[in-house]
């Protein structure tokens, strides 16, 4: 798209982007910048994105190109949104990415972007680009006209130890106890944990999870509460399950002496 268009720079938003931590993103988004475009997705650190979506609604940015993760739950309105009917997914079964159409919740979602009610001053537009009439009637059937699909539970998708960092970094959870009600409250719990095995076992499956943050230092336990970390912050705000977390810190730290005491 750069060298399609000519869009001013933002270089307020270069600017600031040079005082954060040195990454592979941050170089390729200083060049981008300087074109008026970013990109927004899940490799960005947390900094990164809020860095992106402040210059996208002050308008600084003229073009972003992001993934899913942009239309979940954010109040960042544009005027023109594109959004492309198919996304990437890796396929366990063949061993690569392949394409599936995004369902109509995906397409709602991101399609809300555009004019946000009481966050746009007019109109907004959605538009899906088609290769003809039939396909075009047919994604205004199904993405329109049609039906939600089933909400499906998905936190069962994840280790059990993924969740356990993520809630206790949050602070949402601060004991075993906690984990339990908060866990087995959910969507999940409701239709699948409570569903497929007893309370007991699903709370030996909590005890596992928390012993496995713990061996790998992004959980400490201390008088029955549970304490996340600087490596467990990292490990949450990077979506890394807490054995790569304590992996890739053993070999990066190259220290003499026990490694919890470099936590």
């Amino acid at each position: 798209m750069s060298d399609l268009v000519s869009l001013p720079a933002a270089y307020e938003a270069i600017e600031e982007l040079s005082d954060m931590e040195d990454t592979y993103a941050r170089d390729v988004l200083t060049d981008l910048l300087s074109l008026g475009i970013a990109f927004h997705n899940s490799d960005l650190t947390w900094a990164e994105r809020r860095l992106i979506e402040k210059h996208f609604r002050t308008g600084s940015i003229k073009a972003l190109f992001s993934t899913s993760t942009l239309a979940m739950g954010m109040n960042l309105p544009a005027k023109n949104v594109f959004v492309d009917s198919q996304k990437w997914k890796y396929s366990s079964k063949f061993r690569r990415w392949v394409t599936e159409d995004i369902t109509r919740s995906e397409y709602e979602n991101m399609s809300g972007r555009a004019g946000r009610l009481s966050l746009a001053s007019d109109f907004g537009r959605s538009i899906m680009v088609s290769m003809g009439d039939f396909p075009a009637r047919a994604m205004a059937g199904h993405y329109i006209e049609g039906d939600f699909e089933d909400i499906m539970p998905t936190l069962a998708n994840a280790p059990l130890e993924s969740h356990v960092v993520n809630l206790i970094a949050s602070g949402l959870c601060a004991t075993r106890e906690e984990l339990y009600h908060f866990l087995l409250g959910s969507f999940t719990g409701h239709e699948i944990w409570r569903q497929k095995q007893t309370i007991d076992q699903f709370r030996k499956d909590v005890d596992r999870a928390v012993d496995i943050c713990t061996s790998c230092a992004t959980v400490l336990e201390h008088e029955n509460h549970l304490i996340i970390t600087e490596l467990g912050r990292v490990c949450a705000s990077q979506c890394l399950h807490p054995k790569t977390a304590y992996a890739f810190f053993s070999v990066g730290a190259n220290c003499q002496g026990p490694i919890h005491d470099r936590i």
